[in-house]
């Protein structure tokens, strides 16, 4: 029987004086396995890790109202929400939109939505 620990990381959007990568750690030891995302996304001007609302388009109130409905896409449920501050939710800019990965539960831990981010 084999098992595996395997991470990448690779950089998604590097323009505009911004940054954002991510980090895949997939591992397997037989019959339990685990799959996390990880992201970071910094102004190179500035040096500031940037959050969801810096880089998706809309007000706060309105980037809010949408990561509380991609996360209940996924299960997300009064636990999840209790325990998760939606400014540290993971997520990268790509290809003008911005991924977010809430990783509501272990099957679910590679999903995304997307909305629209306000660098292209």
């Amino acid at each position: 029987m084999s098992y595996y620990d395997a991470t990448t990381a690779k950089i998604t959007y590097n323009k505009n004086n911004v940054v954002s990568f991510k980090s895949e750690m997939k591992w397997w030891a037989g019959g339990v396995a685990e799959d996390n995302i990880g992201s970071w996304t910094y102004s190179l001007k500035s040096g500031k890790k940037l959050t969801v609302y810096d880089v998706a388009q809309g007000s706060q109130a309105s980037i809010k109202k949408k990561l509380v409905k991609g996360a209940k896409k996924f299960g997300a449920g009064n636990v999840y929400f209790k325990s998760t501050n939606l400014k540290k939710m993971n997520f990268v800019l790509k290809k003008g939109k911005v991924y977010v990965y809430p990783q509501v539960y272990g099957y679910n831990m590679d999903k995304y939505f997307t909305l629209p981010a306000r660098y292209k």
